[in-house]
């Protein structure tokens, strides 16, 4: 599904976050290893909120 506005798109990151804040932890499957931007935002929300967080694969040094 494509998204419309980006009206929507912050409320899709709104929700995102809130779902972060009521977790004890993230888990984030990254195939290959890639992460989007938008995970890198997630992960740092994460992280700024005492969150755990674990991954599918490592994150290479060069890329954070």
């Amino acid at each position: 599904r494509k998204t419309d506005s980006f009206a929507e798109l912050e409320n899709i990151y709104a929700s995102h976050n809130k779902k972060i804040e009521l977790a004890d932890a993230i888990y984030v499957v990254n195939i290959n290893g890639y992460i989007g931007e938008a995970t890198k935002n997630e992960i740092a929300f994460a992280k700024s909120n005492y969150k755990s967080t674990f991954l599918f694969k490592s994150i290479p040094k060069n890329s954070r």
